[in-house]
C-alpha cells in the first residue's frame, strides 16, 4: 500500500498590481504593520521575513460552491519557527463601504474564512502587449443582508499608519441604499503573487 506525499509549500510574496489607467500603488508588497496592529500596510521593498502560501480548506469550511474557492492565504515568518498567520477581512459595518485587511494569528481563523481564489486575468502591459496574470479574489461567504457584505475588490489608501494601507471594498450601502463611492485619495488594485523561489516539505 502506498501513501501520498504532501506537496511542498510554494511560498510567495503578495504584492499589488495597478488597474489600467492607475499607477500610484503598483508593485507594492504586503506586510504586517506590527507592534500589536494587525492591519496590512504596503511598502515598495520586499518583506524581509514574511512569506505567504496557499492552504486548501476542508470542504466543510468552504463558503461557496464556486470552482476555485476554498483556500486560505497563510503566512509564516522565517524568524518565528512554525508559527502561522492568516489573511483576514475586517467585518463589514453598516454604511461603511470598505474595511481593513489584516494578518491575524492562526488561532483566530474564525476571522479568516477560506474564501480566496486565484483568477486568471489579462490586461495591456507596457508596449501595448497583452499580459496574463493570476489575481486574488475573495468570496466573503454571504451578502449584505446577513451582515458580511460582498467582496467588490481591493483598495489602497494613505490612512493612519504612515504607509499605504490595504482595504477590501464591501459593497455595503449608505443610509439611502446607494453604494458608497471610493475616496478620491484611494486607488483600486489587484493582488498578485511573486515567487520566493523556495519551498518547505509540509510533512517535515
Amino acid at each position: 500500500m502506498t501513501t501520498s506525499t504532501p506537496s511542498p509549500r510554494k511560498y510567495y510574496f503578495l504584492k499589488t498590481r495597478s488597474l489600467p489607467g492607475a499607477h500610484k500603488y503598483d508593485n507594492f508588497y504586503l506586510r504586517l504593520h506590527g507592534d500589536g496592529v494587525e492591519d496590512i500596510v504596503l511598502t515598495p521593498g520586499r518583506p524581509i521575513y514574511l512569506r505567504a502560501f496557499d492552504e486548501p480548506a476542508p470542504a466543510a469550511t468552504i463558503p461557496s460552491t464556486e470552482a476555485g474557492v476554498g483556500t486560505s492565504i497563510k503566512f509564516i515568518s522565517t524568524k518565528s519557527g512554525d508559527r502561522q498567520w492568516s489573511l483576514a477581512l475586517g467585518q463589514p459595518r453598516d454604511f461603511v463601504g470598505w474595511e481593513p485587511v489584516r494578518i491575524v494569528a492562526a488561532a483566530e481563523d474564525e476571522e479568516a474564512e477560506a474564501g480566496a481564489r486565484w483568477v486568471r486575468k489579462s490586461d495591456l502591459a507596457a508596449g501595448g502587449l497583452r499580459e496574463e496574470f493570476e489575481a486574488l479574489e475573495w468570496d466573503a461567504g454571504s451578502s449584505e443582508e446577513n451582515g458580511k457584505g460582498e467582496w467588490k475588490g481591493w483598495m489602497v489608501c494613505e490612512w493612519v499608519h504612515g504607509h499605504p494601507q490595504l482595504f477590501w471594498v464591501t459593497g455595503m450601502s449608505d443610509s439611502r441604499g446607494k453604494e458608497l463611492k471610493m475616496p478620491t485619495f484611494c486607488e483600486r488594485v489587484e493582488l498578485v503573487k511573486e515567487a520566493v523561489g523556495e519551498s518547505v516539505d509540509v510533512s517535515a
